[in-house]
């Protein structure tokens, strides 16, 4: 019987341990947390220093360090965080906050928070059930290894039409000896994404954050960027629709992957 307590701190001791065997010993340690993180979550992170041989650790909240990974670094700056993966589509409104100590807890405050149970794996199941149809096929007349080999190359086309037009993915079962081609361009996609109210979806959980923000005296001229991080918001749809809303000028997302440890690895640079 395992804890999810145990499973983390094994998983990340093993890390540490692999670290060690290619003769790295880091000194300092960053974690970064979803925003508004439980108190005990954030103490379990704290107890982990001695553990792994650390004097000490920091932590930052995910929408501070996107924040700092795209170099916004004023305190006081109003950000719209927009968190879009493969599962989830996660929107912050956050005032930055200076930074405190060493050891201590890098926080920003949260003005207002929407969200969906909705994201990139979606769009793969709804690429690859859009192809069945097409064929006249159901997900019954597929088995499990189809199935996944299907949302494998619907998952290849999604990310070729982030930055080409059109997009081709081919995979032959060889043990029913049927071959499987899935072709789109980006207004099919599109027209995929409109079917399945995903734009909606979007649409409605930023004009909830706005919402509540102009409660709290706050419209949208004020905030001085919209950052986008996550795998799905490389997608021109939402990138299209998020621009739409607060103008390209305030708009950034060349950094989807990397914003956020970037932004952890800064707390470093400030220090020093």
């Amino acid at each position: 019987s395992y804890t999810p307590e145990m499973v983390c701190e094994g998983f990340l001791q093993q890390l540490w341990g692999q670290l060690k065997q290619q003769n790295i010993h880091p000194t300092q340690a960053i974690f970064t947390v979803p925003v508004e993180a439980f108190e005990r979550y954030l103490d379990w992170f704290r107890d982990l220093a001695p553990k792994l041989g650390l004097e000490s650790l920091q932590i930052i909240d995910e929408s501070t360090a996107a924040a700092l990974g795209y170099t916004i670094q004023r305190p006081g700056s109003l950000v719209l965080v927009i968190d879009f993966g493969g599962g989830t589509l996660d929107i912050s409104l956050v005032r930055t906050s200076p930074t405190e100590g060493r050891n201590s807890t890098l926080k920003a405050e949260v003005i207002a928070k929407s969200g969906a149970i909705v994201g990139g794996e979606d769009v793969d199941q709804w690429i690859m059930e859009h192809y069945l149809r097409s064929q006249g096929i159901g997900l019954e007349g597929i088995n499990n290894t189809a199935k996944q080999a299907l949302l494998n190359i619907a998952e290849n086309v999604k990310t070729s039409l982030s930055t080409k037009e059109t997009a081709k993915e081919s995979w032959y079962d060889d043990e029913t000896f049927t071959s499987y081609e899935i072709s789109l361009n980006r207004d099919e996609l599109e027209g995929i994404l409109e079917e399945r109210q995903f734009q909606e979806q979007l649409r409605g959980c930023l004009d909830e954050v706005l919402t509540f923000a102009l409660s709290r005296g706050i419209d949208k001229p004020q905030l001085e960027r919209v950052l986008l991080t996550g795998g799905t918001s490389m997608m021109p749809a939402v990138r299209q629709l998020v621009v739409s809303y607060f103008g390209k000028a305030k708009v950034a997302y060349h950094k989807p992957f990397e914003a956020v440890c970037h932004g952890a690895l800064c707390l470093c640079l400030l220090y020093t």
